[in-house]
């Protein structure tokens, strides 16, 4: 176990670093020739049709969904922008807001793919731990994301001290 904190630790600036160098390059990669409809290797997820980052580009983001998830409010709730325009068809989403899609979509998940297949483990590497607590106004996750059930058996490196404003919070 102690093989796997250490590991652990020694991982976090590599994922702080890659935190911070997909929020500033975020306009960079989604601009749209960086954008194709295919995904690149070592991403599944969606299988709609929709926006992919090429493969240079595809570290920067999440490893199973499309750089364009708020486009079409599959996350359950859209971005407030995204709420004054009719973003379900990607003919009426015009050009610069499909541009600020991704721009968003990348800001809410910075480098997830570094974080699953670079940082991540295998769901059978013994060690592998989460440690996970959800207090009043706070949730804090640390080691790698056991409950996760990504097809290729790798549990994303997760970090997060986060606040949160629900009630019903132990």
């Amino acid at each position: 176990m102690s093989k796997f904190i250490t590991r652990y630790v020694l991982y976090w600036p590599l994922n702080i670093l890659s935190i911070l160098v997909a929020f500033v390059l975020a306009p960079v990669a989604a601009l749209p020739v960086f954008v194709r409809s295919t995904p690149p290797r070592g991403v599944y997820g969606d299988p709609r049709p929709g926006e992919w980052l090429v493969q240079g580009w595809a570290w920067i983001t999440t490893h199973d969904a499309h750089v364009d998830q708020y486009a079409y409010g599959s996350m359950g709730r859209k971005h407030w922008l995204l709420k004054r325009f009719n973003t379900e068809s990607p003919e009426l989403n015009p050009g610069w807001l499909r541009y600020v899609n991704r721009v968003l979509w990348i800001w809410r998940n910075p480098a997830y793919y570094v974080k699953h297949h670079w940082l991540g483990l295998h769901k059978d590497d013994p060690g592998i731990f989460l440690y996970e607590r959800k207090f009043r106004y706070l949730h804090v996750q640390f080691g790698w994301k056991t409950y996760r059930k990504d097809p290729d058996g790798r549990r994303m490196y997760a970090f997060r001290i986060k606040p949160e404003f629900k009630e019903n919070w132990s």
